[in-house]
């Protein structure tokens, strides 16, 4: 095979793994008859051929290619042929509706863009004057008629076949355009998914992405033997660098997600051994499984208890560096052979740790999945460092931390405690909006917006979003984010916002899942509409006595005096949550502002 190839660009990352690490389930990809397999090899010509398509369609190195998908396997096709092709990715959400798509696609001026499905061709015909830069668009299924446009419209099937065409008259074209491109191309024109504002285009280079994606890769270790599943959006560049580039430069199996609604049962189907996700994705699972458990015959849910209690324990003295007595070792091997194996086959049973970014977890589902024998470990980044800038190792997790910095990242605490963050994975800037590059990277370091300080192990502690900060009308600084992470754990709530900015106190919206209040409530002989479910005063009992739980972990100024129950969920539909489901504070604060001056006694 020769010596390894320097890796510079993601071109290099992809070659030097289709030269050195071919396998033949590169891929899963789910079907009618369940998952099937994709070599490195298929792979590898469904690339070539796809770039040369595009190279044949008048795509230049430079020009901008969008993709509106779902995650799946014609996506990795579709961003890699761009790559190396010497153009560059915008990918697009599939939640977002058609108003979004046109902002994205007009801004970026994307010459041609890869569809997933007639549900996205549908929202494509709804935008306007400002997609009209758009020349071709090419539809993964089959099911699209030719159109010479404009913009002409095609199939990925017929895009290759171009491509193989070209491919006959001059075979080596492929790697011979891929070797043109240079460290500091730009590769990715990535938007910011907007918790307040208009989206940003992110200028990422290849140098940004590879340095981060080598960094990411010593921190945690995959190696060709791991299998992801990969159901955050790819769009979103934590799933893109640490699900997709790390995944193929380690040679790992990536599995798609059948659709979001079948992600428990596609775990359970393909037995991943690594999984990237989000605070969310662990609350929920967490309820869901604690949901399970509380319709359990007792002696099942004492068993539980038991083993969760014991998980817990044995956690918190390994990660606080503290010896684990024999008895305490021989009843978690207990537990695990009761309980936690079962519970680990829900994920299919390999599981060798997990990923999550994007917001803090508490402390306690840390805890509990590292108890179940599955760690989590927590990162930092965002979109315009590549995205990581810390994380924790599997070898010396921190729970409540994000980690130490990875390889080659500086990280400094400016004087009001935002986070600055320096390294080869920094964005080369905004695009079209000079200003704000110069106020975001100054001196060549990224201001980050968001609030911490470091720890005695020199592991970064976030607190919050600087914007996001309250001050109240005692003049007390408080961050929201961890009283929200302990409120989340309260049993039925599914998110909450606290509030109190220039307020003598603090305050909360709870948001239920409400098919499980409902139940709950039911059980109890509580019957009502969900208004009157939330209003009801034992209802409202039941929330107040785990607030006060809470509220005990917390100093005065901070604990939560007042609560609405809001009867229900946010999403992405209502322009609540960000593709990656963060909550859109201002949005919701804004619905919700009747309740909250109720709360102050305004209302």
């Amino acid at each position: 095979m020769g010596a390894p190839m320097s890796i510079e660009t993601l071109a290099d990352l992809l070659f030097e793994t289709i030269d050195r690490r071919a396998k033949p389930d590169a891929f899963l990809v789910p079907g009618e008859g369940g998952y099937r397999p994709i070599s490195t090899e298929r792979f590898a010509n469904d690339v070539e051929r796809t770039s040369l398509g595009l190279a044949a369609a008048g795509i230049e190195p430079g020009d901008r290619v969008a993709i509106l998908s779902e995650n799946r396997y014609e996506w990795a096709v579709a961003d890699f042929a761009i790559l190396t092709a010497g153009a560059v990715t915008v990918p697009i959400y599939a939640t977002l509706p058609a108003g979004p798509i046109e902002f994205v696609l007009g801004h970026s001026r994307a010459r041609a863009i890869f569809v997933s499905d007639r549900a996205q061709m549908a929202k494509l015909a709804e935008t306007g004057a400002r997609t009209t830069a758009l020349e071709a668009i090419v539809l993964f299924g089959p099911d699209a008629a030719p159109s010479a446009g404009p913009p002409r419209v095609t199939t990925l099937e017929r895009l290759m076949a171009e491509g193989e065409e070209r491919r006959r008259r001059a075979p080596g074209e492929h790697r011979e355009r891929a070797a043109r491109i240079r460290p500091d191309d730009l590769a990715t024109l990535v938007y910011t998914s907007g918790t307040s504002g208009t989206p940003k285009g992110v200028l990422l280079t290849h140098r940004n992405i590879v340095t981060n994606t080598e960094a990411c890769l010593a921190r945690f270790p995959i190696t060709a033997s791991d299998a992801c599943f990969s159901f955050l959006p790819l769009s979103h560049v934590l799933e893109r660098t640490g699900g997709q580039f790390a995944m193929v430069r380690a040679g790992a199996t990536i599995a798609y997600a059948a659709s979001i609604g079948r992600v428990p049962q596609n775990i359970a189907e393909t037995g991943p051994t690594v999984l990237i996700a989000v605070p969310r994705f662990f609350e929920k699972t967490l309820q869901r499984i604690e949901e399970t458990i509380r319709k359990s015959p007792p002696s099942r849910r004492r068993l539980y208890e038991w083993a969760k209690r014991i998980g817990q324990e044995r956690a918190a003295r390994v990660f606080s560096g503290r010896c684990v007595p024999w008895i305490l070792e021989a009843r978690y091997r207990l537990a695990d052979r009761l309980v936690y194996r079962r519970v680990r086959s829900q994920f299919g049973g390999r599981i060798r740790f997990f990923v999550s970014g994007g917001a803090p977890l508490s402390r306690e589902i840390v805890e509990f999945f590292f108890g179940l024998g599955m760690p989590v470990l927590e990162g930092y980044g965002l979109t315009e460092s590549a995205p990581v800038l810390t994380a924790n190792s599997l070898e010396s997790p921190r729970p409540g931390t994000a980690g130490p910095p990875l390889d080659g990242v500086e990280i400094a605490i400016a004087e009001d405690g935002e986070i600055l963050a320096r390294g080869p994975n920094i964005m080369a800037g905004y695009f079209g909006d000079e200003e704000a590059t110069r106020t975001a990277v100054v001196d060549g370091w990224l201001h980050t917006g968001d609030v911490g300080h470091f720890d005695e192990r020199g592991y970064l502690v976030i607190t919050d979003r600087k914007k996001d900060l309250i001050v109240t009308a005692g003049g007390k600084n408080i961050a929201p984010q961890p009283i929200e992470a302990l409120l989340k754990m309260i049993p039925l709530v599914t998110e909450a916002i606290v509030v109190g900015d220039r307020q003598r106190f603090v305050a909360a919206l709870l948001f239920p899942d409400v098919a499980a209040l409902e139940s709950w409530a039911a059980a109890l002989g509580i019957h009502g509409s969900r208004a009157e479910l939330a209003r009801d005063e034992r209802v409202r009992a039941h929330f107040r006595e785990r607030i006060d739980r809470v509220n005990t972990g917390l100093p005065g100024y901070e604990q939560v005096r007042r609560f609405t129950i809001v009867p229900e969920e946010l999403t992405l539909s209502d322009g609540d949550l960000t593709p990656t489901l963060k909550v859109k504070r201002s949005v919701v604060s804004k619905r919700y502002a009747a309740e909250i001056e109720a709360m102050y006694g305004r209302g």
